[in-house]
């Protein structure tokens, strides 16, 4: 067992976690920074592959630069990082327990930003557990990282800029997307365009994005999602559906077309395992991706030192998760009485600026929020939770038999319980149950229980055998 103390720990490696490790060890803090990738950057700053070739796409520029700017940062102010660890528990006080390379180890601090980030929302649809139909957030991995398309001819859904930012990177390095189904409509586009004139950034991303699609004359169905894939044998078939501004599957012409791979997301949901795992107070919002943590506008959750930062405390993308967490950080050196005239005028001017940032990240956030009625239209034999192979028909007899929230859902059906701990399928219940006993805030969220992800035994242990075992002595006779 491997024992590390500091002053704060930093859990996360993306925007948010880069930038309060580098601002708090800047203050004077020691820090530390928890990261289960091999390299820090997090899915929108994700680094190259170690000893791939760097390769032009339309990821490109303004993120490899900004994601080489802040690992710069990072490595230079001192900080220690710890890549390729799976937090798996934390303790009051705090004392977070890992699993790393070389076995288990404890990282202890009395303060902890929290910068877990997102994962993506997956609505069921009759084929959606085909090994052709991938996550949207797969695809980025394989294009941002490797540089590999994830199919010759793609079809692309969902919701939010996202789409359209795989879309552009598989056209860049040779791919063929044959439809993008998007379940916006114009209007809901034109609606929030304007909000992005506050990040030139974006915007000029997003601008080029489009225009790389439409040169390439890929089609784009607005109000659309996929609503079946069947499997061919050497291909795989999706049905494009229209929708209504509630996601709700309507009459109208549908569209079918063929290819060998679909890249699906609806939209993103904010990482809050760890929030809850370590008792902080949580709420509600629909526009910011789901449960959230409750924050101060410095950053502070409901238990004394503990801080959270990024897309993990509401979807606002890199930009401002970059500077949530620099403000998290200088909260949490003026809450240690370290370098506080800095700290509290770092903080001054990071709320400033994030008060305009934000404008662009809530845009994007509602473009991802999940719709009312999304859910509605998953059939009764669908798999809602591919882990436990767990069907929409279970849970409506879990709900007919007297279940009223998802915990109850999740004892009686094991909806949840497999190796991804819920994330694929924890939205989509949460849906289905509301929809038949209320609101998401009357059926609650999953408890948080350690192990937070799917460990192996043997690593806890590490190198401790049976021979180690201190055995007593034979009582006497």
């Amino acid at each position: 067992m491997t024992f590390h103390e500091a002053d704060l720990i930093v859990v996360g490696g993306g925007p948010a976690g880069m930038a309060a490790a580098a601002q708090g060890a800047e203050l004077g803090l020691s820090v530390i920074l928890i990261d289960d990738g091999e390299q820090p950057g997090g899915q929108v700053y994700r680094a190259e592959a170690t000893g791939m070739y760097s390769k032009s796409g339309v990821h490109t520029a303004a993120n490899k630069t900004a994601g080489m700017r802040l690992r710069e940062a990072l490595f230079k102010c001192g900080t220690r990082v710890l890549s390729k660890r799976t937090l798996w528990s934390i303790e009051p006080g705090y004392t977070a327990h890992l699993i790393g390379p070389n076995g288990p180890e404890t990282v202890s601090a009395p303060r902890v930003v929290i910068a877990s980030g997102a994962y993506e929302r997956q609505i069921p649809f009759p084929g959606w557990t085909n090994p052709e139909v991938i996550g949207l957030a797969a695809a980025t991995i394989l294009l941002k990282s490797q540089h590999t398309l994830p199919g010759k001819r793609i079809a692309i859904a969902g919701a939010g800029p996202l789409i359209y930012a795989v879309a552009a990177e598989a056209i860049s390095l040779g791919g063929e997307i044959v439809a993008i189904a998007d379940l916006s409509s114009r209007l809901t586009w034109a609606s929030e365009v304007p909000k992005l004139f506050t990040s030139p950034r974006l915007l000029s991303q997003g601008a080029a994005w489009m225009a790389k699609i439409k040169a390439s004359g890929t089609p784009i169905y607005f109000s659309h999602r996929i609503s079946e894939a069947q499997y061919t044998g050497k291909n795989i078939t999706a049905l494009l559906s229209p929708v209504n501004s509630e996601g709700e599957l309507v009459d109208g012409q549908r569209k079918s077309v063929n290819v060998d791979t679909i890249c699906i997301g609806s939209g993103l949901v904010p990482a809050t395992e760890l929030v809850m795992l370590a008792g902080a107070e949580m709420r509600y919002a629909a526009s910011e991706g789901g449960w959230v943590p409750v924050r101060d506008t410095e950053m502070r959750l409901s238990l004394p030192g503990l801080y959270a930062a990024g897309d993990g405390t509401g979807i606002l993308g890199a930009i401002p998760s970059e500077i949530e967490g620099r403000l998290a950080a200088a909260t949490a050196a003026k809450d240690a009485g370290i370098s506080e005239g800095a700290a509290h005028s770092i903080a001054r001017a990071m709320r400033r600026k994030l008060a305009w940032k934000k404008m662009a990240g809530r845009a994007a956030a509602r473009l991802m929020a999940i719709k009312p009625k999304m859910a509605k239209d998953i059939p009764g034999d669908c798999i809602v939770c591919r882990c436990e192979d767990v069907h929409r028909y279970d849970i409506e007899a879990a709900i007919d038999n007297g279940a009223k929230d998802v915990n109850q859902v999740k004892a009686w059906t094991r909806c949840g319980m497999g190796p991804c701990q819920g994330r694929m399928c924890r939205e989509s219940a949460a849906e289905i149950i509301a929809s038949r006993v209320g609101s998401r805030e009357a059926v609650g969220v999953w408890t948080s229980r350690a192990p937070l992800k799917p460990i192996n035994v043997s690593e806890l242990i590490g190198d401790y055998s049976y021979q180690d075992i201190p055995m007593p002595k034979s009582a006497p006779l």
